[in-house]
């Protein structure tokens, strides 16, 4: 089923299972890396994750699935891409854009250019995440998948990740709006490119302007 989706398959970097990629699993990891880099600053890893390989030689792309707290640990930035190794592996919303846009991302020290449109990110090339309401997702759980009545047309055209949303399997990050699945930061990022409704910082005198006439009304 896989091979016949544009489907893409995750990878987790640094955790308690990683390991350091076989000349295989490092080949798959190059088919699905970014090519429009120069001196990208990312956050660094060397070991990772994958799918067993029955599933990794089926899916067509992979992608990361790892977002870092700040130091509050609460979760507003989303890293558009990692270093493994050598190669510059993008986070699961860029990848996904990719695949369903046909636009790359293109990093360049810390200029970060999707298609024709410019991503305000930081040091690391982490975008600020403009959150929405959680009731704003459209969801399908894996019981009404099952059901013999379900309608697979129901998901035709759409954006779709799948994941877990359980409080026991402890995919719950904690964000300004309150704790969230982990899928839903990944959605939150690809719905914000979608609207075109990512924050920007501003510093210098555009912030002391803002505070002044905040101040004074």
């Amino acid at each position: 089923v896989l091979e016949n989706l544009p489907a893409i398959g995750g990878v987790f970097l640094n955790g308690p299972q990683a390991k350091r990629l076989d000349e295989t699993a490092y080949s798959q990891i190059l088919g699905s890396s970014l090519t429009q880099t120069h001196q990208p600053q990312l956050i660094d890893s060397e070991r990772a994750e994958l799918p067993i390989p029955v599933l990794r030689e089926a899916l067509p792309f992979l992608a990361a699935l790892n977002i870092a707290p700040d130091a509050d640990q609460k979760f507003r930035h989303y890293p558009l891409a990692f270093w493994l190794q050598d190669a510059v592996l993008p986070n699961l919303g860029v990848q996904m854009w990719r695949l369903g846009r046909y636009e790359d991302l293109k990093l360049e020290g810390q200029t970060a250019v999707l298609g024709e449109q410019r991503l305000p990110i930081d040091k690391k090339s982490r975008t600020r995440l403009n959150f929405y309401p959680e009731d704003s997702w459209q969801r399908v759980t894996f019981a009404e998948l099952m059901q013999p009545t379900w309608d697979s047309q129901i998901l035709a055209e759409r954006w779709v990740l799948v994941g877990v949303s359980e409080a026991g399997v402890t995919d719950l990050r904690a964000t300004p709006i309150g704790q969230l699945a982990g899928p839903l930061v990944h959605l939150t990022f690809l719905a914000n490119l979608l609207d075109n409704n990512l924050l920007i910082d501003i510093s210098g005198w555009t912030l002391f302007v803002s505070l002044l006439v905040i101040c004074l009304f």
